[in-house]
């Protein structure tokens, strides 16, 4: 697998000044040794020092220079890194104080060797012991723009099950408003699906909590410039926060890849196109086969579930002919809607040639 920061971020080695300027001139919280810069972008740096205060921001052989206004702040915007190098961030009150943080590195190293890490400076708090303020956009995104960033990934929804309804609406306003705010465009924004979560039904459901969040999320690929990583067969019964992150960062890495940097990577599980009732058959159409469609693990196709004007969902039996899968039931001789893995811990076994697994769909839904 391909190392994620290497199609994504680039390294950067920074280092921060310990003066007597600390005082006056200061960077956003966020700007620390070893964090991680965007590459190929602007980079924008920002802070606060007196006002009028002159400062004076270097990155390797960049430099720039801004003015603090009347409330303090400044910020200066490096041309953009493209080199795989470590640099180090030099940042000059008048020219004169520069900002080095070495304790960083020491207390790095202390960790490394099994000793005790050396206290912070008085002057200078431990980040590692800053407070996460609360709610989601002003505690945790706000703070950041306009932070140089190539695009977004984000897992959430499990405490939206109880009402998937207006998470449909909410989850795409959320996105356009971080495009909004950023000012880069429709950067790419991609999300994990729920997985698998609660004990298994024997029988198909009428309704399921988090296969209809998997339904909101779905529609959010509306937006351009989205992705939705399955994670279906990844998750746990008893646990809503599965331990399986590996397989979790790959087919989201997989999607970047694809959809953000153009590499020819399988990186979608088959997706339903449609659905065509022939007589007492149904056959449902994929796209994102890779190769065709399988059985993961062999046995018989499961996950389908069929009904008729009754609205009585029964499992079908569910056979793999070509790009397509066919599904009967001597229980429903007139099918009129189909479901797949449509249940909040599903049993559901079809893939696609790259091991990757189908998404979840219901036709039913679909129509509304």
């Amino acid at each position: 697998m391909r190392l994620f920061l290497q199609w994504l971020l680039v390294l950067l080695l920074m280092g921060v000044a310990l003066s007597g300027a600390f005082a006056e001139v200061r960077l956003a919280a966020m700007f620390s040794d070893n964090m991680v810069l965007q590459r190929d972008m602007l980079i924008p740096v920002w802070g606060w020092a007196e006002a009028g205060e002159r400062v004076v921001v270097t990155l390797g052989e960049r430099k720039g220079a801004a003015t603090a206004g009347a409330d303090g702040k400044w910020m200066v915007k490096l041309q953009p890194q493209l080199e795989r190098k470590a640099k180090a961030l030099g940042n000059y009150a008048n020219g004169t104080a520069a900002l080095v943080r070495p304790w960083l590195v020491a207390y790095d190293q202390a960790l490394a060797a099994g000793e005790s890490p050396p206290p912070p400076p008085a002057a200078l708090p431990d980040p590692r012991d800053m407070k996460l303020p609360t709610g989601l956009w002003n505690g945790m995104i706000a703070p950041l723009v306009p932070y140089a960033i190539r695009g977004a990934i984000f897992y959430q929804g499990e405490h939206n099950v109880w009402d998937s309804a207006p998470y449909a609406l909410l989850f795409p306003a959320m996105i356009q408003c971080w495009r909004k705010h950023w000012g880069e465009g429709d950067f790419p924004f991609i999300w994990v699906q729920l997985p698998n979560y609660m004990p298994i039904e024997p029988q198909p459901p009428a309704e399921s909590l988090w296969a209809s969040l998997r339904e909101a999320q779905d529609q959010t690929l509306s937006l351009p410039n989205t992705g939705q990583a399955c994670t279906l067969d990844i998750g746990e019964t008893a646990s809503i926060h599965p331990p399986n992150k590996q397989d979790v960062g790959r087919r989201l890495a997989l999607i970047a890849e694809k959809m953000v940097y153009g590499q020819d990577v399988v990186a979608y599980g088959p997706r339903f196109v449609g659905m065509k009732v022939e007589e007492n058959r149904v056959r449902i159409s994929y796209t994102e086969v890779d190769g065709g469609l399988v059985v993961q693990g062999g046995g018989p196709l499961k996950g389908f579930a069929i009904c008729g004007e009754d609205k009585q969902w029964v499992w079908a039996e569910a056979q793999i002919e070509g790009d397509t899968v066919v599904l009967t039931s001597p229980e429903v001789p007139k099918p009129v809607a189909v479901r797949y893995a449509y249940a909040n811990s599903p049993i559901c076994n079809l893939y696609n040639q790259a091991g990757l697994p189908a998404y979840q769909f219901a036709t039913d839904k679909r129509e509304k």
